[in-house]
């Protein structure tokens, strides 16, 4: 008898863990200090993020590591990495340090709290500028996460239901003591995101070399060798153009981002014919964003 396929958001461990995890990203962080109703909205920005790393906090080790040979992703960001810099290896000397499991709840929101209140925190204020929910789950992503494959929409919709969830428990909360118990954001969803519309598994290796060879042109130059396979560093190049040159992802088709980089061309490259996309890749790490698994 076949296995039936559960709905990880309506998991209890996504639903506890989402609201617990709010509540103290939003004390640890000091949002209450902001006296605005956005605050919450970062908040559920990051951990819809989380949610949609971890499958709902359910998957804390990546089972199908994208870099072959690699431990792959780890936590609720899924950290990845060692060797100098490298988050994973950061986090699970952490957690070494402190007598904790790398897979406790205590261990990741540890640590989360010591890089936003580090060497990312300038993530807080990307996520603050960014205007819409949809806006925020973007600017979060390629801040802190800077994931090689971005998949916003299922972010975003991670993202409606923790703040489904939060709000529901706020508003328990404000019936139950009858008063205010804090800053409660805006009950009214946004429309859902429009579909991904960056379907690069339907690029030939043609198109996709040309896009690799046009954003070299432009410095994007860690893209490595255009060899027309979308890969990490490919993803990371184009999170970079799309941060120098396309502020927000709502609605932005490959064709725009064609569109947009071509507008940026100052000579054609050579043997490419016209009308043809073209592109390269630039070092993600000089945006903020880290460098894509």
């Amino acid at each position: 008898m076949a296995k039936t396929k559960t709905n990880p958001m309506q998991s209890p461990i996504f639903r506890q863990t989402a609201v617990r995890l709010c509540n103290d990203l939003f004390a640890g962080l000091a949002f209450a200090k902001r006296k605005d109703a956005t605050a919450w909205i970062d908040v559920y920005a990051m951990v819809g993020n989380f949610a949609h790393e971890c499958m709902g906090f359910q998957a804390l080790q990546e089972k199908k590591p994208i870099v072959p040979g690699s431990k792959g992703g780890r936590g609720f960001p899924q950290w990845t990495g060692y060797g100098k810099g490298g988050r994973r290896g950061l986090f699970e000397a952490w957690c070494k340090t402190k007598g904790l499991h790398p897979d406790s709840y205590e261990a990741n929101l540890g640590y989360i709290l010591v890089e936003l209140r580090g060497p990312y925190k300038g993530s807080l204020t990307r996520l603050a500028k960014a205007k819409t929910l949809y806006d925020k789950v973007v600017a979060f992503e390629l801040s802190y996460e800077g994931a090689g494959i971005k998949h916003y929409p299922s972010r975003y919709q991670w993202t409606l239901e923790v703040k489904r969830l939060h709000v529901a428990h706020l508003k328990e909360q404000e019936a139950a003591q009858g008063r205010p118990v804090g800053l409660l954001a805006a009950a009214d969803a946004e429309p859902p995101a429009p579909a991904e519309t960056w379907p690069e598994e339907s690029l030939s290796a043609y198109e996709i070399k040309g896009i690799q060879l046009r954003l070299r042109e432009l410095g994007y130059v860690t893209v490595g060798k255009p060899d027309g396979d979308w890969g990490g560093l490919t993803a990371g190049a184009i999170a970079a153009f799309q941060t120098d040159h396309v502020p927000s992802a709502r609605g932005v088709s490959l064709g725009h981002y064609v569109e947009r980089l071509d507008g940026l061309q100052q000579h054609r490259v050579p043997g490419r014919p016209p009308g043809a996309p073209a592109g390269g890749g630039r070092d993600p790490r000089r945006d903020g964003v880290r460098t894509p698994r």
